[in-house]
């Protein structure tokens, strides 16, 4: 068994896949482990701080390890993750088709901006455009581009679809009705995303136009995980060049986050989050 969870942790420290798709062979994996009745809680631990530092920004990864360190003293430790596993598999497996079911029923824009690239924001928009005649405008969403991926992909299922340049999004906010984007966390007051989400926040603010959240429960994360990945680099003498991955903007900025359990506004977000418990073991340094 301490070969599996050393195999099971090296793949996630090499895929760099979308948190969706780690996350589902993750839990995969988990609920195999669980089933087997073979794993001892010292291997189990090992396990749970493993997935963390595999991974220390990915929020899902820290729920998950939260949710078996949570659970270890607890008589009949195994069957019990079992169980909660098992669940929680089901309910990532559903979340993009029920997301999208509970977008579908609050909101039907026929123009939408979006940014980087979000599995679950494309099944709302794939399903949004079963409904409406959808277009959609896409910023690059440079240093790495992932919104010209996104594109292609919409392209791909039949969306009419615009590219533009990140610097473009105040003057194409005029003429979409809503922004839409994913979150790679959660946390009471802030939500992450990758670079370029707070500026197009704010011009969706300035031109009134609605803000809408889609992500996975998983997500949600009572602490923050990581830093913003950024980096400065010398170029040429009194010259740096500065990137940056991530970012975080004020959730009470958002009209609506919509997850596979429920939906809630910015201003509502944080009491989501009153009665979580967190592990003592995860929390001890931060």
């Amino acid at each position: 068994m301490k070969d599996e969870v050393a195999k099971l942790l090296d793949k996630v420290r090499k895929n760099d896949g979308s948190a969706f798709t780690i996350v589902e062979f993750v839990l995969d994996e988990i609920v195999s482990m669980a089933k087997s009745g073979k794993m001892s809680k010292e291997r189990w631990k090992e396990l749970a701080l493993g997935l963390l530092e595999a991974k220390s920004r990915m929020a899902p990864l820290y729920n998950i390890a939260n949710m078996i360190l949570l659970n270890l003293e607890e008589d009949g430790f195994q069957n019990i993750l079992m169980k909660k596993f098992d669940e929680l598999h089901k309910y990532h497996t559903e979340s993009e088709e029920l997301i999208s079911k509970t977008f579908l029923n609050e909101f039907k824009p026929s123009t939408i901006m979006v940014n980087s690239y979000s599995s679950t924001v494309l099944e709302c928009l794939t399903a949004l455009s079963k409904v409406v005649d959808l277009k959609v405008v896409v910023t690059e969403s440079l240093p790495m581009g992932e919104g010209v991926m996104f594109a292609e992909a919409l392209a791909g299922r039949k969306i009419s679809t615009t590219i533009i340049t990140d610097s473009m999004a105040f003057e194409w906010m005029r003429k979409v009705d809503l922004f839409l984007c994913g979150a790679d966390a959660v946390i009471p007051g802030k939500i992450f995303n990758k670079v370029g989400s707070e500026a197009i926040v704010h011009a969706a603010k300035l031109e009134q136009k609605k803000i809408v959240v889609v992500c996975d429960s998983l997500k949600l994360s009572p602490v923050e995980l990581g830093d913003s990945v950024s980096k400065c680099m010398d170029v040429a003498p009194r010259l740096k060049r500065c990137t940056s991955l991530f970012e975080s903007f004020d959730s009470s900025l958002i009209d609506r986050l919509i997850t596979e359990k429920w939906s809630c506004s910015g201003e509502e977000l944080p009491g989501k989050f009153h009665n979580w418990q967190k592990s003592p073991v995860l929390d001890k340094g931060r």
